[in-house]
């Protein structure tokens, strides 16, 4: 088929098609637009009837009924119109004879009384039971179509005359057009075939001045590129291959495993660290799939995570075990991240592999020390507490029994050994709970920060009055935090706004919370005796006390600093800010709840 014939046979297709589609789409569209304006007109015309017949059809004024059906019957298209009560019983049917069509649409919609009127009928009937918002009856109505279709017709039969004339007018364009472009798209192919066969010197000429003759002139600029191209892409290929042995030779020299991947996730490079780690050689691992030298125990969730890598193509990051041929099992990290081309697409996957297996001892290692710890910890506490309750007994014994005995200066020292003893259980007590943060934690779960809050104030509530003092709460977001340890940093903090009040005014305790990216920060402020600012630090320490030994500011010390460590053990952070006499304020963060909550 010659060229003229192909080219305009195509540009005619293109055209012929594009004005089907458009014409498609024009009739669609003012189908849909008729239609809908028809649905909306009856729609409206029913809803204002139903609005006018709620009184008539709720206490049956036929009368009136039928009224408002003749006047309905003025309803552009409207066939007959029905009225039935709550039983579905018919109370009154009206028909517009010279509206009969065989094309019709139903249209029914319930009769609803409101609260107002039945309010406005109780007046008139004060023993009428009816209930609010009650439907009494449904009207029905029966419109024609036939206009409408008659409109779609004409809409349709005007669309496929203008597609005619379009179509023929296409034809006629693409003759001339295809008539014009055949001659110097002639000379072009014999260039081409030229170029073809290697003769990159050879030049097109064409007189002509419009688009084809600029193409002529590109045609000779490209040829010229493309020699140099060539010669650009020869020293590009030197180069990538340079950088490859580069590469090689880095991966070669790497302590960590390398791998590169496919876009599908099939190995297609390994280092010999990796092989090392892996205890496999470079067929086994590129041949068959690596997943099959991961520990059973962890091959299912490893895979999973992998599938969903490659999917996403984000990033992986998982802590397996490595079985080798020998038995040996090797703890590893593995990471692998996407390879991005100029596009933004990935061409394939780079990751790594790392033996953590001597960490992963010092871990379990740490975490037996740990335990131990804690054994030793409840053992001493309790080996501690019963020479601290025989000596507070016993003490209270002598003070009782035989204070006359001691004298005034025993009785001072006797005082000074229970209060010491006091001090003492304090301490233990405090310590155990400092331990305790990490070794006793629970799970992380949804808390309501308030409700929470007000629990401890109820928990304090004997030393709020004895203070008389007030504490005033914001509104919370939900947090992600252990329950236990969340209720002991809110106790702390309001027990020592409480605890470092002034003597001249009762304590006012503000509790406000706010959002900042995903992280609830809350501020805990009084009106109390403040503190320097250059002991802002200094506080949060186990034992620290600012203000000595006295019956007025007891203590161990050790609170805040049980607070800082709940803070942190949730991933937020904690501060003071304070001036002597005007109050201090503590500020800490806590975790925002989320859907998928993280231990």
């Amino acid at each position: 088929m010659p060229l003229k014939v192909r080219l305009m046979f195509l540009m005619s297709s293109v055209v012929v098609v594009a004005v089907a589609v458009i014409a498609m789409v024009f009739v669609t569209y003012n189908k849909q637009h008729v239609q809908s304006e028809f649905d909306i007109r009856i729609q409206s015309a029913i809803e204002m009837a139903a609005k006018n017949l709620e009184l008539a059809v709720m206490i049956k004024q036929i009368d009136d009924i039928e009224r408002m059906q003749k006047s309905l019957l003025h309803t552009p298209d409207l066939v007959s119109v029905s009225i039935y009560d709550e039983n579905q019983v018919l109370l009154s049917k009206q028909e517009n004879n010279s509206s009969l069509s065989l094309k019709t649409k139903i249209v029914r919609h319930n009769i609803i009384v409101d609260e107002i009127q039945i309010d406005e009928l109780s007046l008139l009937d004060e023993d009428d039971t009816t209930n609010k918002n009650e439907v009494v009856g449904s009207i029905e109505a029966v419109f024609s179509i036939e206009r409408m279709e008659n409109d779609l017709n004409k809409i349709i039969e005007f669309t496929f005359q203008l597609t005619l004339i379009v179509i023929c007018v296409a034809l006629f364009i693409g003759y001339y057009v295809a008539n014009a472009l055949t001659t110097p798209l002639a000379k072009l192919v014999h260039a081409t075939k030229r170029v073809a066969e290697g003769d990159l010197s050879y030049s097109v000429t064409n007189d002509f001045k419009d688009e084809i003759g600029h193409l002529s002139q590109s045609f000779g600029v490209m040829v010229t590129e493309l020699a140099n191209d060539i010669a650009r892409r020869e020293r590009v290929e030197s180069q990538l291959r340079d950088s490859k042995l580069r590469f090689q030779s880095l991966a070669n020299k790497a302590p960590v495993g390398i791998f590169q991947f496919g876009i599908l996730g099939e190995c297609i490079f390994v280092n010999p660290r990796g092989l090392e780690i892996l205890d496999a050689t470079e067929e086994a691992i590129l041949e068959h799939n690596w997943f099959n030298r991961i520990h059973v125990d962890d091959r299912e969730s490893v895979e999973c995570e992998w599938k969903e890598f490659i999917a996403q193509r984000s990033m992986f990051y998982s802590e397996f075990r490595f079985v080798h041929s020998c038995g040996e099992i090797v703890w590893v990290i593995g990471e692998a991240y996407p390879e991005l081309c100029d596009s933004g697409k990935a061409s394939g996957y780079i990751g790594t592999i790392t033996d953590v297996t001597p960490l992963k001892l010092i871990t379990e290692e740490l975490k037996r020390s740990n335990a131990e710890l804690d054994a030793f910890a409840r053992i001493a506490s309790h080996d501690l507490k019963e020479p601290m309750r025989k000596i507070q007994t016993f003490g209270s014994i002598l003070e009782e029994d035989f204070s006359e005995a001691l004298g005034d200066e025993g009785s001072a020292y006797l005082g000074r050994v229970v209060n010491a003893a006091q001090r003492m259980q304090s301490l233990i007590d405090g310590l155990l709970v400092y331990s305790r943060v990490a070794t006793k934690a629970m799970p992380f779960t949804r808390l309501n920060l308030k409700d929470l809050t007000t629990e401890v104030l109820s928990d304090l509530e004997v030393a709020l009055e004895q203070a008389g003092g007030t504490v005033n709460i914001s509104d919370f977001p939900d947090i992600s935090g252990d329950p236990l340890q969340v209720r002991q940093l809110m106790q702390n903090l309001i027990a020592n706004s409480i605890k470092y009040s002034r003597d001249d005014r009762p304590p006012v305790i503000n509790i406000n919370a706010s959002v900042e990216q995903n992280m609830v920060k809350v501020v805990v402020s009084d009106n109390g005796i403040g503190f320097d600012m250059h002991h802002a630090e200094r506080i949060f320490g186990v034992f620290e006390r600012l203000h000595g030994r006295s019956e007025k500011y007891d203590g161990s010390g050790i609170g805040l600093s049980i607070c800082k460590k709940i803070v942190e053990r949730h991933g937020g952070s904690i501060y003071a800010r304070g001036k002597p006499n005007e109050g201090a304020e503590f500020i800490f963060t806590l975790p925002l709840y989320k859907d998928r909550l993280n231990a």
